[in-house]
């Protein structure tokens, strides 16, 4: 953990239990691919390779990472050159991020994963909300519900009749936000794969609450969903956010986002804060969570790398 508390203020530590179990367990929808270094007999980093199986197949979230003793050595270069190395042939569109938080902003990470080859695609903001939120804040937030819709939150997987709505909406949300010219197919997440998407998460200690905006004949049309830690000192992360184009307009994302929000402390869990991120150009869902009360605590840097295929 010693390599995200140098990149994260007050970061506080993954149980182990949920932390191996994670490892281990098989992610539905993708193959992930894990690595270690080892030098002197002392762990130096890791990475790990996420390669999407249901769609994008020409994509792979590749992720390094090295402990703080070993930096400015040339491991993160070797861990991501084996990466790469090891990749199917058709894998060849790379993505790849880099988080700083509270002004620990690194220009030598920058370069760093631009002398690997790739370059800037997308920037977003990391903002916390301090928790709890006041219920008066919340109740002037609320407002009446939308005509025509109604809005439900659950604890766990959403009921079977929602699931494949959800799995339209979980395909979307990459897919609709700006990533410069990197093209990413909206793929639906298969009821089968979301329920054992859940079951993983419930294994480890976790847990999702999720909100769903439903029209008057049961279609589901936005959500928002916040994954529970299995520590509550951890802060909560807001999974993702959306309403389908063509219900946008009606209020119904901060409907969501504060229906949400009261499910979570009505858990009454102590949890300290949720965290989330979102892309610069994406101002209206940043308008929502500075109303709710986000503040922001770093950013997000995505990067791309083209490689020929082999």
């Amino acid at each position: 953990m010693a390599i995200w508390r140098s990149i994260e203020p007050g970061f506080v530590d993954v149980p182990f239990a949920e932390y191996s179990h994670r490892l281990g367990a098989p992610e539905p929808g993708y193959e992930r691919r894990r690595y270690v270094a080892i030098a002197a007999g002392s762990f130096v980093g890791l990475g790990w390779a996420l390669l999407p199986m249901n769609g994008n197949l020409s994509h792979a979230y590749v992720s390094v990472r090295v402990a703080p003793e070993w930096r400015r050595r040339g491991f993160g270069r070797a861990i991501e050159a084996q990466i790469r190395a090891e990749l199917p042939a058709q894998r060849t569109e790379l993505h790849g991020c880099v988080e700083f938080f509270d002004g620990h902003a690194s220009e030598g990470w920058l370069v760093a994963v631009a002398r690997l080859g790739y370059t800037e695609v997308e920037r977003s903001v990391l903002s916390a909300l301090p928790l709890p939120v006041a219920n008066d804040v919340l109740d002037s937030l609320a407002g009446p519900t939308p005509a025509g819709y109604r809005v439900e939150s659950f604890q766990g997987a959403v009921p079977v009749a929602y699931q494949a709505g959800v799995g339209i909406l979980d395909g979307l949300v990459n897919a609709d936000a700006s990533t410069g010219d990197a093209h990413v197919e909206p793929v639906p997440v298969h009821p089968e794969d979301y329920r054992a998407q859940v079951a993983l998460l419930q294994a480890a200690g976790r847990d999702l609450l999720t909100s769903l905006a439903l029209t008057d004949d049961e279609r589901v049309v936005g959500y928002t969903v916040l994954q529970l830690p299995s520590d509550p000192r951890r802060e909560v992360y807001q999974q993702g956010t959306l309403v389908l184009a063509e219900h946008r307009g009606h209020g119904l994302g901060l409907a969501l986002k504060v229906a949400n929000l009261r499910a979570l402390q009505a858990l009454d869990r102590g949890d300290p804060k949720v965290t989330t991120g979102n892309n610069d150009a994406n101002r209206w869902m940043r308008e929502i969570n500075q109303r709710l009360g986000f503040q922001p605590s770093g950013s997000e840097v995505w990067f791309r790398r083209l490689v020929e295929a082999s």
